[in-house]
């Protein structure tokens, strides 16, 4: 029985390497993996272990410092602008569940599937249960809503 090559050692490295980007998506992991496939071929095509490094330093430098800006550009091409959580509410319309009195401290609506506590954006408006509603923004667990005119 043979033992085995360093070509397979590289290529179990790249594989380890591809399957840990899954789990970390910052393209870092990728890089190496594309870099332990390039000395994989030196390997297999019988480059000396010094070539074998030398390739695939090289290979994640590039990969690294070439690829994954462009890859990360066109991934995440406008995920800045993307609000999510709580920042994500402004704007969202929903239903008036406890009347929203600012004076009486009441106030429940119903957005985006959630159950949230809600105060006027109007201090003396008072809206009833089923009233459609708009939230103007949110003020930590407590949302700031009007009444939809319609």
């Amino acid at each position: 029985m043979e033992a085995i090559s360093p070509w397979h050692w590289w290529l179990a490295g790249a594989c380890f390497l591809f399957i840990l980007e899954i789990f970390t998506p910052a393209l870092v992991a990728a890089c190496l993996g594309v870099g332990c496939a390039g000395a994989a071929l030196a390997a297999w095509l019988g480059a000396g272990p010094e070539v074998q490094w030398l390739i695939f330093s090289l290979v994640s430098a590039g990969t690294f410092w070439g690829v994954r800006p462009f890859v990360k550009k066109v991934a995440f091409k406008g995920s800045h602008n993307l609000k999510t959580n709580v920042e994500g509410l402004k704007g969202k319309t929903g239903r008036v569940l406890e009347s929203v009195n600012n004076k009486e401290g009441t106030g429940r609506v119903w957005v985006e599937g959630d159950d949230w506590k809600a105060v006027s954006a109007h201090n003396e408006e008072i809206l009833e249960a089923g009233a459609p509603v708009r939230v103007i923004k949110v003020d930590s667990t407590i949302l700031v809503v009007e009444r939809i005119k319609t």
